[in-house]
């Protein structure tokens, strides 16, 4: 259900600008000269390592391409995987950090290798003050903390606000998120407080802090539940034409919290909306059968 959920999510521009034609292939991937490009080397390298010359290819082919096509097209062969997530690391060493957010979206922290971690620790490791103040390292530090490196998470804390602080930088919330991953308690309740503070103005909290919210990085039962809870209440209401509001936020931030659980939870949070009336059968599901294992 999760694969498939992924799949939709890539394909919807390629589904609906192909309307029109007479027969549509079901989940066709676009066959840019790209993506044909990295198709058959991915075939000639079932079980061999690139050269450097054909990694050197990859990576700038990379750069003008769709990565969630190519993640697609590796996401049941873990050698392809491992070869693509190694030269996407290596380019973002290279300060090239296009790919970031969508390998967020996209990859589990147990698909990177530990000669990824390695690199990725030591490109943090190597920001100055100014890096994360004009916040060319943030991306970075997420990425990293979300692979679970130590590394990631003694940097966030020198950037942490103060507990009880609502209105924040870039760099402070990223550092929360961080920090929440790592099991910090204390911010665990403060990205609830923060995020109830902008549900009780009914402002997106995307507005106000100046960074996509990343909710489901936390890997936070306690996040969870809230989220949970924010799509149970009967005031929280999408407006018209805005569809960042801060219920689809809490639904989104679930659905992609979520690596697997059974079909009774899928069913329940992609048919929320409109039915607000699932709320108790939701909310009851989560507590008697939290089969679920988070990202």
């Amino acid at each position: 259900m999760k694969r498939l959920f992924l799949t939709l999510l890539i394909l919807v521009p390629t589904l609906s600008s192909a309307l029109s034609a007479e027969v549509v292939a079901p989940f066709a991937y676009p066959q840019d000269e790209n993506t044909v490009w990295f198709k058959s080397l991915l075939e000639s390298k079932k079980s061999q390592t690139l050269t450097d010359s054909e990694k050197n290819e990859l990576m700038i082919r990379s750069r003008s391409s769709n990565i969630n096509i190519w993640l697609g097209l590796t996401q049941e062969d873990p050698h392809a995987r491992s070869i693509l997530l190694d030269v996407l690391i290596e380019d973002i060493c290279n300060h090239n950090y296009e790919y970031i957010k969508t390998l967020l979206y996209r990859t589990l922290p147990e698909e990177y290798s530990e000669t990824d971690r390695m690199k990725m620790a030591r490109l943090i490791s190597e920001f100055s003050a100014e890096n994360f103040r004009r916040s060319s390292g943030i991306e970075p530090l997420m990425l990293a903390g979300y692979m679970g490196i130590p590394e990631a998470h003694e940097l966030a804390k020198k950037w942490l606000p103060p507990l009880g602080k609502i209105q924040l930088s870039r760099l402070e919330w990223a550092a929360i998120v961080v920090c929440t991953r790592f099991g910090d308690q204390d911010r665990v309740e403060q990205i609830i407080e923060i995020t109830e503070t902008y549900n009780q103005r009914k402002r997106p909290i995307i507005f106000v802090v100046p960074y996509d919210n990343y909710l489901f990085l936390t890997k936070s039962k306690d996040v969870f539940e809230y989220l949970l809870e924010i799509l149970g209440q009967e005031n929280i209401r999408l407006s018209e034409g805005h569809f960042w509001g801060t219920a689809e936020r809490a639904k989104f931030a679930l659905q992609w919290m979520v690596v697997e659980s059974d079909e009774t939870f899928e069913n329940l949070i992609q048919g929320f909306f409109p039915n607000m009336e699932r709320k108790e059968e939701l909310l009851k599901w989560w507590k008697t059968e939290p089969s679920i294992t988070f990202r």
